[in-house]
């Protein structure tokens, strides 16, 4: 069976196999005569049939991830509390705030229990043998209980409801995010780890974006709804946004979920290549010889990586949580929600489209000057934000910074995984949730700093948060001057291939 025109070049930019072969030779003969089906499969769901060999299979659950962690906690939480606050001050604790203070503690909750629940999720899928496989079923079960702590959000019509609602989503979350960040590590080599991480954030930003902007057309109906007294009718609007959200995460995680062929932990990788230079330079087999000392601390790389990475995801947490009362009261947009939505399609748009030239890029050339060029365009448009007076000027403004978030994810995650041991990858990598946390520390706790300001100074608080952004993006990049310019720091960047766990 050949393939058709049409899906041709799709498949090539995914596909293991000789591209002299067809897809029907890549699948074994006894499924090939089992199931005639099979070979009826529409040419859109041909990645589903090669298992862990098609990368769209290893990213598709971020795709849903994203749109749960975004939709919700840029979408629908924002306006949840901006709700609360139109009723009254939030008083929580010994605390009484306003509608950054409580987005800020909300915000930073969530991430606290993520900075816990990740390394240890990762750490044990790490160690896990059991089927359905070694990752799999931590999504399968992360996914049914994420879907229960969104459906738990539409009953919350208190802070304190809102707030635990938030924590159950990061801790099931959570569950699936620790282990899937790891499947690139188990089954892509050194040399396309920067087009993995790639397309990976072309489904992050993805999802994130659709879901973002769907949510806050739909929660613009809610907040109106809701300061005309509305009550009913606006929860209406918060089902059906919260339903939304928690179909497409189902649907992309149970995507990965089911089409991952089941590898024991020390099982061999599959081949990604058939070239015998693009396999991993250690699998997972192989790290059960006898070769040395193993490992006990993180590399140093390692460990500075992780504090630039505090500082840029500080910057563009700061950015998306308080977006919605910029818009609202620095610009002096009317309709923030609405506003912000499509703010976000630029973003969406301007970031998906260099992801994946950015990884390859990383793959040929190394992180350095990419980072650099990130932090230009990153801290040039959170200072022309100073100035935007229109809805038109936020729009041009979000080019540059959808082009520095789409760099900044691509290649940061690319780095990450080649600067972590591949038998311990999802526990390592569960360690960005905490740079994730401190980096958020430092954006969301501006809230009640913000508020502070504007009482004394109308926009002083937003003027100073967005100064603070953007020597952030400056300063991410110039730290890891300490990382070698390679996938892997500095011994893989002369030796063109991911350190070997021996030595790091």
């Amino acid at each position: 069976m050949r393939l058709s025109f049409a899906a041709q070049p799709f498949l090539r930019e995914h596909r293991v196999v000789n591209s002299s072969k067809t897809l029907a030779d890549s699948v074994p003969v006894a499924a090939q005569r089992g199931n005639i089906l099979l070979r009826k499969v529409p040419a859109v769901l041909a990645p589903w049939r090669r298992g862990p060999s098609s990368l769209t299979n290893l990213n598709a659950y971020a795709f849903g991830l994203s749109a749960v962690f975004t939709g919700v906690g840029s979408g629908v939480m924002p306006l949840m509390i901006t709700g609360l606050t139109d009723r009254g001050r939030i008083h929580f604790l010994w605390m009484d705030m306003d509608k950054n203070g409580g987005i800020a503690i909300v915000s930073l909750a969530g991430l606290i229990i993520a900075a816990l629940i990740q390394p240890v999720a990762g750490y044990l899928s790490d160690r896990s043998n059991t089927t359905p496989g070694q990752r799999t079923q931590f999504l399968a079960v992360g996914a049914v209980g994420l879907g229960l702590a969104v459906l738990s959000l539409g009953f919350a019509d208190v802070f304190l409801a809102m707030l635990a609602a938030t924590i159950a989503i990061q801790v099931f979350g959570n569950i699936i995010q620790g282990p899937a960040q790891a499947l690139l590590i188990d089954h892509v080599p050194p040399s396309r780890m920067g087009s993995a991480a790639g397309l990976l954030n072309v489904f992050k930003v993805a999802g994130a974006g659709i879901a973002v902007v769907a949510v806050l057309l739909l929660m613009n109906n809610y907040q109106i709804r809701l300061r005309n007294g509305d009550v009913e009718a606006a929860r209406v609007w918060l089902w059906i946004s919260l339903v939304l959200v928690l179909i497409v995460m189902l649907i992309s995680v149970g995507w990965t979920s089911l089409s991952l062929r089941h590898r024991r932990a020390g099982g061999a990788l599959p081949a990604f290549a058939q070239d015998e230079r693009d396999l991993p330079s250690r699998t997972v087999s192989d790290a059960a010889a006898p070769s040395g000392p193993k490992p006990t601390t993180l590399r140093g790389e390692y460990l500075w990586f992780l504090v630039s990475l505090v500082f840029v995801v500080g910057a563009m947490s700061a950015m998306q949580v308080y977006s919605i009362p910029f818009l609202e009261d620095a610009v002096g947009l009317e309709n923030p929600a609405l506003d912000a939505a499509l703010l976000a399609i630029v973003l969406t748009v301007t970031a998906g489209a260099v992801a994946v030239p950015a990884g390859r890029l990383q793959d040929r050339f190394g992180h350095r000057v990419l980072l650099l060029v990130a932090a230009g365009f990153g801290a040039a448009g959170a200072l022309l934000l100073l100035s935007a007076s229109a809805l038109a000027h936020v729009l041009l403004i979000g080019v540059p910074l959808g082009i520095a978030i789409g760099i900044f994810l691509s290649v940061t995650w690319a780095m990450a995984n080649g600067l972590v041991p591949r038998t311990k990858a999802a526990q390592n990598l569960g360690y960005t949730s905490l740079a994730t946390l401190l980096g958020a520390v430092l954006g969301r706790l501006g809230g009640p700093g913000i508020d502070a300001l504007n009482a004394n100074t109308p926009k002083l608080g937003y003027d100073v948060m967005l100064g603070i952004v953007a020597l952030a993006f400056i300063i991410s990049p110039l730290l890891l001057t300490r990382v070698g310019d390679g996938p892997g720091g500095r011994k893989g960047a002369r030796q063109g291939r991911a350190i070997p766990e021996g030595d790091s």
